[in-house]
This record gives C-alpha cells, structure tokens and sequence, in this order.
C-alpha cells in the first residue's frame, strides 16, 4: 500500500522518480507469486493433521 501509493504520488505530481516506488512494487509482487503458494500449501498440511 505504501509503495502502490508512492508511485502514483510520483506519476501524478512528478518531483518524485515514478521508477522507484514502481520497481519495488513489482519486486513485492513476484516475490508473493513465488512463494505463496509454497505458503498455502504448508497452511493446508498443517490443517491436515
């Protein structure tokens, strides 16, 4: 939320690099892409027992 906000801040106003904030948004994501499935399916194990 802090950096979604960031980079719209950035891409209206513009003092600020619209880059920035963007990149570690896309980092945020892919990195919850890749492990959160590992995350549910050790959620869904341990439910199991």
């Amino acid at each position: 939320l802090i950096f979604g906000g960031a980079a719209s801040n950035a891409a209206v106003v513009g003092p600020v690099p619209f880059g920035t904030p963007f990149t570690i948004l896309c980092a945020l994501t892919l990195v919850s892409l890749v492990v959160g499935p590992f995350a549910a399916g050790a959620t869904l194990r341990q439910g199991m027992e």
